[in-house]
């Protein structure tokens, strides 16, 4: 399932992170926590060396589904076409996910990546992104990411 590049990314991860334990289980099922924010890797199928990252935002309350998945809508026309970055809703559970690539990441910019969508996530938690305007929502830039390392 894993490329090399991403073995050994993963490796550095776990490494930098203190967290060796969990290498097995991420090489295993792609799934680890950040922030307490569940995420699901899966390679890139054209690029060995990228990364599909699943953030998991959780499930929007019942009450507030339409608007929540109207934000949602609202929010991907505001985005970048070029970043393939979007927010979604798992078609299994109901879920709100953001999806979005890294291209040839380090160990420290995938930290930095998924503490800046975790971010996101605990922020949607508490307001579903229904508080103030659409364009405040701050997908992870890559391009910043890239430059923060």
């Amino acid at each position: 399932m894993w490329s090399e590049p991403l073995k050994i990314l993963f490796k550095d991860f776990c490494a930098l992170n203190g967290i060796h334990h969990a290498l097995d289980t991420l090489l295993e099922t792609g799934t680890i926590s950040c922030n307490e924010v569940a995420f699901s890797l899966l390679p890139h199928p054209s690029a060995a060396q990228d990364i599909r990252i699943l953030a998991h935002f959780g499930q929007a309350p019942a009450n507030l589904r339409e608007q929540c998945y109207r934000r949602l809508l609202e929010i991907n026309l505001l985005m970048p076409d070029t970043s393939g970055e979007r927010l979604a809703v798992d078609p299994q559970n109901g879920a709100v996910i953001f999806l979005y690539t890294l291209k040839s990441p380090s160990a420290i910019q995938l930290l930095h990546s998924l503490q800046r969508a975790a971010a996101q996530a605990q922020e949607w938690q508490q307001t579903q992104f229904l508080d103030g305007d659409a364009n405040s929502f701050q997908a992870p830039s890559l391009s910043a990411l890239m430059k923060a390392s």
